[in-house]
């Protein structure tokens, strides 16, 4: 069975995702926490609450974000596609991330890591990768935060729940460039 918290993580990634617009996730998320308030009180069983937020989180899919066109890359710019894919080739354990530092002494700030030539900078609160910061491409391409938000979002909320949280297992046990034998990202 799910736990509250993970139904309500649900519903906030599928917002990133732009999978519930933004209307429908501010409803969703106010009555998702009022639920939650109610088990947290105990007046709801967890089974209710459970029941009750995946309605929630099932009627918050109902209202997508609207589909919307999309220009063209600038030839500096990278694509989103080619930054999931990368992320992607770690989880499949078709390459390896190599971290500046231990990732698990990165806290409330971005880290640096590398996938095969692809030099990253993430968030990370604490556990994981919360969002990509920066990306530069083997041929020097950039992509940002801003760059991605304003095209298809973060490369890490579009991964689906289990490549997250693939991706993020796999970080933390990294090895660290040191370890490697390489020079600094």
């Amino acid at each position: 069975m799910s736990e509250p918290a993970d139904i309500i993580d649900r519903i906030w990634r599928d917002w990133h995702r732009r999978r519930i617009d933004h209307t429908a996730f501010n409803v969703a998320f106010r009555t998702a926490i009022a639920v939650l308030r109610e088990r947290n009180n105990e007046r709801i069983s967890a089974e209710a609450a459970v029941a009750q937020l995946q309605a929630i989180h099932t009627e918050a899919l109902r209202h997508p974000v609207p589909p919307a066109v999309l220009p063209p890359l600038r030839p500096d710019e990278v694509g989103m596609e080619e930054v999931m894919a990368a992320l992607r080739r770690v989880i499949a354990v078709e390459a390896e991330v190599i971290v500046e530092q231990p990732w698990t002494e990165v806290r409330h700030t971005c880290g640096l890591f590398e996938i095969n030539g692809w030099k990253f900078s993430a968030f990370k609160r604490g556990y994981g990768v919360k969002y990509i910061n920066e990306v530069t491409a083997p041929d020097g391409r950039r992509g940002t935060i801003d760059s991605f938000d304003r095209r298809e979002g973060d490369a890490v909320m579009l991964l689906a729940n289990e490549e997250e949280d693939a991706f993020d297992e796999i970080i933390e046990k990294a090895r660290v460039r040191e370890q490697a034998g390489e020079g600094n990202l």
